[in-house]
C-alpha cells in the first residue's frame, strides 16, 4: 500500500507523522492484510489548518482518500484541535472499510450459496450399484 501525506496550513513535525502512521497507516493496513487484491491500495491523508487568523472553533481539518480496485473510501473530519480530528477520520475511515468488507464477504457468500444449490443432487435421483 502507498500512502501519501499532505499538510496545508503549517508544517508538520515528526511526532505527529508517528501520530498519523499509527492512527491511519497502520489501521489501514491491518484491515486489509487478509484483502487480495490485484492493485495496491493509495491512501492519500491531508491535514490542514483552515485559517490562520482564527484561534478558536473548527480550525483543524482532516480528510483520508482511499482507493481500492472499483472502490472509493473517503472520510472527512474537523475539530478544534489536530489530533482529535485524526482520531475522528480514523472511526470514520474504520467504519468504512469494515462497511466495504462486508459487503465483499456477503457476495462471496452469496456466489458460494449460489453454487451449492446447482450442484445439490435431487434426492429421488439414486445411484443403482452393479453387483
Amino acid at each position: 500500500m502507498k500512502f501519501n501525506l499532505k499538510t496545508t496550513g503549517f508544517s508538520i513535525d515528526a511526532p505527529l507523522r508517528v501520530y498519523v502512521d499509527l492512527k491511519i497507516v497502520r489501521i489501514v493496513a491491518k484491515l486489509l492484510k487478509d484483502e487480495n487484491l490485484v492493485k495496491p491500495a493509495s491512501l492519500d491523508i491531508e491535514i490542514e489548518r483552515e485559517t490562520r487568523h482564527h484561534q478558536k472553533g473548527r480550525i483543524w481539518r482532516a480528510e483520508v482518500n482511499l482507493v481500492l480496485p472499483k472502490v472509493f473510501l473517503r472520510a472527512e473530519a474537523e475539530a478544534e484541535d489536530i489530533r482529535s480530528a485524526i482520531d475522528m477520520v480514523q472511526a470514520e475511515l474504520s467504519a468504512e472499510l469494515r462497511k466495504y468488507k462486508e459487503k465483499r464477504a456477503d457476495k462471496n457468500r452469496r456466489r458460494q450459496r449460489i453454487v451449492m444449490e446447482e450442484l445439490k443432487v435431487d434426492p429421488l435421483a439414486r445411484i443403482k450399484r452393479r453387483r
